[in-house]
């Protein structure tokens, strides 16, 4: 895989820069970044819905809270005024090059002349490589943050490559990574969150949180260790042909310790990465809650 971190995180390098493996798996990651930018223009020049309705696959996901077929809202739904801007930062492709990320901060301004925007965020966005070559994004979901995220946009230069994992086995890889993805749920439900994560993250574990942004390496295990429960339940996901990365989405609760509160329930997608033991690990968590229910005079 080829990756690109940012945020003080550690980096693994196991393939000399300029060799055929490396330049290959550059140019991917590069491919799938400029995918994601080739998006953010088209939205600032024709509008949110056709971007969307020309850069989302035919089977894709968009969360509008919860996990709806993407294509399908978005024509069904007017389109939008206002200008949706958004950048990648951080980004990954599988050693296969058929299945990446990106991630970013985004604004809406609901008048493209103010300078301000309305709403601030994180979002993410999954990627898979086409039949005729090209890409189409597969998941596409965001969180709200208090204000603008400062993030580096993504720079080339600077991403490393790791090149081993693209001897993972795909066989089985599916099934293995809705096992993984339960088993985390189930420890994160008995023992805690905060043990699950240590069991279960990579070493560069990156959380996607409301309203914090993201929050990556140290600063993502130390808010990894907030005293909560965590039950759920994967709906859906994919892996990559070579087995080494995946993403599972589904339905989650939290539930705070020593606490009366009820549940807060939302919607939570998961990047995962196979180790170098063949060990499915999270790459990156996003957490995304339901919106409050509207007073008992509204409902």
């Amino acid at each position: 895989m080829i990756r690109k971190w940012i945020l003080g995180c550690l980096v693994l390098v196991s393939t000399q820069p300029g060799s055929p493996a490396a330049d290959e798996l550059r140019n991917s990651l590069n491919s799938v970044v400029q995918a994601e930018r080739d998006f953010a223009a088209l939205a600032a020049e024709k509008g949110i819905r056709e971007a969307f309705l020309t850069c989302l696959a035919e089977d894709s996901i968009v969360f509008r809270p919860g996990p709806v077929p993407g294509r399908k809202w978005y024509e069904e739904h007017q389109p939008s005024e206002g200008l949706l801007a958004w950048y990648p930062s951080v980004a990954e492709v599988a050693s296969s090059a058929d299945l990446g990320y990106t991630t970013g901060p985004w604004e809406f301004r609901p008048d493209a002349t103010k300078p301000d925007p309305l709403a601030t965020g994180i979002y993410f966005t999954v990627w898979k490589r086409q039949p005729e070559g090209g890409w189409k994004a597969v998941i596409d979901i965001g969180v709200r943050t208090e204000g603008a995220q400062k993030l580096p946009a993504f720079d080339s230069a600077a991403s490393s490559v790791d090149a081993d994992s693209a001897s993972a086995n795909s066989l089985g890889a599916s099934e293995n990574l809705f096992a993984a993805d339960r088993e985390f749920f189930a420890h994160a439900s008995s023992t805690g969150a905060a043990q699950a994560y240590a069991e279960y993250a990579a070493p560069d574990l990156m959380l996607i949180r409301e309203p914090a942004g993201l929050l990556q390496g140290r600063a993502a295990v130390e808010a990894s260790k907030q005293p909560f429960s965590m039950s759920g339940e994967p709906m859906g996901g994919q892996v990559s042909s070579a087995g080494d990365l995946g993403y599972t989405y589904g339905s989650c609760e939290l539930k705070a310790a020593a606490s009366g509160a009820a549940p807060a329930k939302g919607h939570y997608m998961r990047v995962w990465r196979k180790s170098h033991d063949a060990r499915w690990q999270v790459a990156v968590d996003l957490l995304c809650p339901l919106p409050p229910p509207p007073p008992p005079s509204q409902q």
